[in-house]
């Protein structure tokens, strides 16, 4: 299966789970499971593989990355960056989103502001004060889209 297959059957299984979490949270579990073995298995991509599936440019995906819309994997070398599927898998549903919205870059850039602000909200939500009073963010408390919990 390739890494773009891959990832899309991983969107997929998380959105079959959330259908019947309710009703079925056995199923939902075991479809969970399903979608964490192949992210587990699942290679890291290049940028350009990436800007394909997400449909966008290779600039739109280096911005992000400096972001930290998406993560880099550790196994890219001599300079050569690679992104890691997990923070692909958890950007799909935002990009369907923008897709059904008419794929404008004005209905993009809300959707990433929004991604943003979630972001912000959740690192807030996990940080701690310093002995002045002043919020400490601790580093790896979060990542984009995944609660530290």
């Amino acid at each position: 299966m390739s890494p773009t297959t891959a990832l899309l059957v991983a969107r997929d299984l998380a959105g079959a789970a959330d259908q019947v979490r309710d009703h079925d949270p056995d199923v939902a579990a075991r479809l969970d499971h399903d979608r964490e073995l192949l992210l587990e298995s699942a290679d890291p991509l290049t940028v350009t593989a990436t800007a394909t599936l997400l449909g966008q440019s290779r600039q739109t995906i280096h911005d992000w990355l400096k972001r930290g819309i998406l993560d880099t994997h550790p196994a890219g070398s001599k300079g050569k960056l690679l992104v890691n599927p997990r923070s692909v898998v958890g950007l799909l549903p935002f990009i369907d989103e923008w897709r059904e919205a008419g794929g404008t870059k004005r209905a993009l850039g809300i959707i990433i502001a929004h991604l943003e602000a979630v972001e912000t909200a959740a690192l807030l939500q996990h940080a701690d004060s310093d002995s002045q009073g002043r919020l400490v963010i601790h580093e790896g408390a979060i990542e984009f889209g995944v609660s530290a919990d």
